[in-house]
C-alpha cells in the first residue's frame, strides 16, 4: 500500500486524503505504543512454549509490518 492508494481510497470514500493519512499515522503510533504491553498480557495467559512462541512471532510480525507501512506512508 502506498500514499497513492490511500489518496485514491479516501477520495472514493468522500474523505480528505490529509485526514485519512493523519488518522492512519495516529493509529499506527498508538498500535506500536501498546503492542509490547498487549503481548506481555497475552503471554501471561499463554501456555509455555508453543503459545508463547506464537505470541512473540505475532508481535514481531505486527511490529515490522507497521514500521514498514509507516516508512512507506509517512516519510518523504
Amino acid at each position: 500500500m502506498t500514499k497513492d492508494h490511500i489518496m485514491t481510497m479516501s477520495q472514493s470514500l468522500g474523505f480528505k486524503p490529509k485526514y485519512v493519512l493523519k488518522t492512519a499515522e495516529e493509529f499506527s503510533n498508538v498500535l506500536l505504543a501498546s503492542l509490547e504491553e498487549t503481548a506481555e498480557k497475552i503471554n501471561g495467559m499463554a501456555t509455555p512454549e508453543t503459545e508463547k512462541t506464537m505470541v512473540e512471532r505475532l508481535h514481531q510480525h505486527i511490529h515490522s509490518n507497521t514500521r514498514r507501512i509507516q516508512n512507506r506512508l509517512f516519510t518523504n
